[in-house]
């Protein structure tokens, strides 16, 4: 695995980290920044986001 796929899979891990810690404490959904929904098909798309897509941007 070359070192930039191996930072990337660590990037996303702890992302996922993130998201079920959130899901732990019923904030899951919630977008950090803005406290807004985050999207449906976002999350479907990507599960471990934390922020809506205008935050995002």
């Amino acid at each position: 695995m070359s070192q930039a796929s191996r930072a990337a899979y660590c990037q996303r891990l702890l992302a996922v980290d993130r998201a079920l810690a959130l899901l732990n404490e019923d904030e899951y959904g919630w977008c950090v920044t803005c406290g807004k929904d985050i999207e449906p098909l976002r999350l479907e798309i990507q599960p471990e986001s934390v922020l809506c897509v205008s935050c995002q941007q």
